[in-house]
């Protein structure tokens, strides 16, 4: 038996194909007990997959939203593009987010409201300030 999971986005213009995550296969019947369910191996990596799809969606959305000069209220256009890691509490996630120049005075605008120092979630470094705490 083998199965296939797929990730599928919907939102105002419909569903998209999908992104197959990961295909898993076992044999059939239960004859082994081993065989029940994923493995831990199995169940990392498939969430390391969701985590990457799922970031990469968001930062495809991202990418389409302008904006706009705090400095002229100037229109923005995308200047080029910069890899970005961030820490999350499923692994570490790399996007290409955008960075952009105003078409009137030259300034620089990233589009997101991250503070420059930002390298995880504040869900990981909470788990990690609890984590931390508990340590003796």
């Amino acid at each position: 038996m083998a199965l296939i999971l797929k990730l599928v986005q919907t939102g105002a213009e419909g569903e998209d194909p999908g992104t197959d995550l990961m295909e898993i296969s076992r044999p059939d019947g239960l004859g082994d007990i081993a065989n029940l369910g994923l493995t831990l191996s199995e169940a990392k990596q498939l969430l390391a997959n969701v985590q990457r799809e799922i970031a990469a969606a968001q930062a495809r959305d991202h990418v389409v939203r302008r904006p706009g000069c705090p400095r002229c209220d100037g229109v923005c256009h995308v200047k080029d593009y910069r890899d970005h890691a961030v820490a999350t509490l499923f692994g570490q996630v790399t996007m290409t987010l955008p960075r952009f120049r105003c078409a009137k005075c030259g300034g620089i605008e990233t589009g997101i409201s991250w503070p420059s120092h930002c390298r995880s979630t504040p869900e990981l470094d909470r788990l990690r300030a609890q984590l931390s705490a508990l340590m003796t």
